[in-house]
């Protein structure tokens, strides 16, 4: 005995699962984004541009890293340091437009004068869209290690 289906019963079917099929997919491309950028630690540095971990209250630090992007976007930084303890300090917050380029990058931090001396994690937070509805993303820069030394001026 052939089995076939019915025209009247597969065109309609095929149509169905056709439509289901193009919005899951259309729908998971507006709205989940992706993962454009790859950080690459470089260091911290002084003021006059020497790679450095030991820094005084008061001085300007350098985060040296090289940033690739994938898509050309305006990205959100809140950068902080964390203590050893946990206590956080948030550092100055900004935006940036990255083109769809790798470059290096330097931003430059002036520790409060009341920081106390011990080790410190230097993080970065950043917030970018690359969906197309709008929606926000994050992602942790990778941190740094630093120490802050109160010496006699």
């Amino acid at each position: 005995m052939k089995r076939y289906l019915s025209p009247n019963v597969f065109w309609p079917v095929l149509v169905l699962a056709s439509i289901v099929i193009s919005s899951a997919t259309w729908t998971y491309i507006m709205v989940a984004g992706s993962d454009p950028l790859t950080v690459r630690n470089i260091g911290l540095e002084d003021v006059s541009g020497t790679p450095a971990t030991r820094f005084e209250p008061g001085d300007l630090v350098g985060v040296r890293r090289e940033v690739c992007s994938g898509k050309a976007m305006v990205i959100e930084f809140f950068p902080s340091i964390r203590a050893e303890s946990g206590a956080l300090m948030a550092l100055r917050n900004g935006a940036i437009f990255t083109p769809a380029e790798c470059r290096e990058t330097v931003f430059w931090f002036e520790l409060p004068e009341q920081t106390p001396n011990g080790r410190y994690q230097y993080g970065n937070l950043v917030k970018y869209q690359s969906n197309w509805i709008g929606r926000d993303e994050g992602k942790a820069y990778p941190p740094l290690e630093l120490e802050v030394v109160n010496a006699p001026r």
